[in-house]
């Protein structure tokens, strides 16, 4: 048979001369909590009592969900258990439980729509797929041979061209329209 609070309770009103009964002080700890050396501590989240009274954690642990844990490394997050990067993280981005929307990448601790064919503030690129090696990785940066040069076209095509053809002049090419020789 189980002895339960309120069967204490009940036999230290009808037979207070109990040796059970002699405290009028008795101390009765809430639902979450365990009594260690007559205080009332949460056992899930105290680092001198993890899981049991008593139980300590080292000096670089924490207590969570009643087990010690190492403490993350700087800049890192204690999401559920695990240290994660809140600003690479899909399912922490920002901080513990704010997961980005399905396909979306955690960028500097903001959601990215990567892979969606546009090309947001946040992306050096975005070729509408989520693979890399194809130009376009799948965090939508981009992908150039070591040593090459990208650049945002702003302008016209045409605009382009007047340049190609001012750059060839200045370099003493003769600019021809049709079949012309030097």
């Amino acid at each position: 048979m189980w002895i339960t609070e309120r069967m204490i309770v009940a036999t230290c009103v009808l037979a207070p001369w109990l040796t059970a009964c002699a405290s009028k002080d008795a101390l009765v700890c809430g639902t979450g909590t365990a009594e260690c050396d007559d205080t009332c501590v949460a056992t899930m989240e105290d680092p001198a009592n993890c899981g049991a009274c008593g139980n300590a954690c080292g000096t670089d642990q924490r207590c969570v969900l009643g087990a010690c844990v190492d403490d993350c490394d700087a800049g890192e997050a204690l999401c559920e258990g695990a240290c994660v990067d809140p600003l690479s993280s899909a399912a922490n981005c920002g901080g513990c439980d704010q997961p980005c929307p399905t396909g979306d990448i955690c960028d500097q601790g903001g959601c990215s729509p990567c892979g969606n064919g546009v090309w947001e503030a946040s992306e050096q690129c975005d070729d509408g797929n989520n693979v890399s090696g194809d130009g376009c990785s799948d965090g939508c940066a981009y992908e150039g041979p070591p040593g090459s040069i990208t650049f945002e076209v702003t302008g016209q095509i045409e605009f382009v061209q007047d340049v190609n053809q001012e750059l060839r002049q200045s370099m003493g090419h003769h600019i021809c329209a049709d079949n012309c020789s030097h």
